[in-house]
């Protein structure tokens, strides 16, 4: 083989080559991008769970706590210092088949953060509190004056009721991101309760 042909072949084999080390370079890094994306992703929904879960605790806390008069007060809070706009209107996210319908209504007047909430079977008004979390990326939002529809409380480890005939809880608690409030409606066998019996789903997702 003439020595220019053999030098244009080793050519075009090392340019084969580079094109394919180039298009795999490609790949892993499209890739890499992919898992970066999705374990972004991932993390956020585990952090908002977390966030639902210590939602729950804190009003279960709330309620085997004595809070004296001056605690109950709700305090304004004021417009301009939020993360975000929280006024607006919610409505039920239909993750599951479902006849539950809320829709809610956040709103400040006189420097009080109130609601409007209407279901099926009812309206319900009131003051509501958000709390920034621990993230300070979002708030805990408490409904105040909502009577849960069950409660029986937490089972002790020989599995028995803590208490008999506990008094219905009056507050509920959520979790407010931006455009979006979630609400664990109903516990479970060693903590049983449901906070809106007209909506059989154990979360409540409301978007704005």
């Amino acid at each position: 083989m003439p020595a220019n042909s053999n030098a244009k072949f080793k050519f075009l084999i090392h340019k084969e080559n580079q094109y394919k080390l180039d298009t795999m370079k490609n790949i892993i890094t499209l890739l890499m991008l992919v898992f970066s994306l999705q374990s972004c992703e991932n993390k956020t929904e585990k952090q908002k769970s977390k966030e639902i879960q210590k939602s729950e605790q804190k009003d279960i806390t709330d309620i085997n706590t004595i809070t004296d008069t001056v605690q109950n007060v709700v305090q304004p809070a004021k417009k301009e210092d939020l993360l975000f706009d929280i006024e607006g209107n919610y409505t039920l996210k239909q993750d599951v088949v479902t006849d539950c319908k809320i829709f809610l209504s956040l709103f400040y007047k006189d420097g009080v953060l109130e609601y409007n909430m209407e279901t099926n079977t009812r309206k319900l008004s009131g003051d509501a509190k958000i709390d920034l979390n621990e993230k300070e990326d979002g708030y805990y939002i408490t409904f105040k004056n909502i009577e849960w529809s069950e409660y029986l409380g937490a089972i002790d480890n020989e599995g028995e009721e803590s208490q008999e005939d506990l008094p219905l809880p009056q507050d509920i608690q959520g979790v407010l991101y931006k455009d979006e409030i979630t609400i664990q409606n109903s516990g479970n066998a060693m903590n049983y309760y449901v906070k809106l019996g007209e909506c059989d789903v154990k979360y409540i997702h409301l978007i704005k």
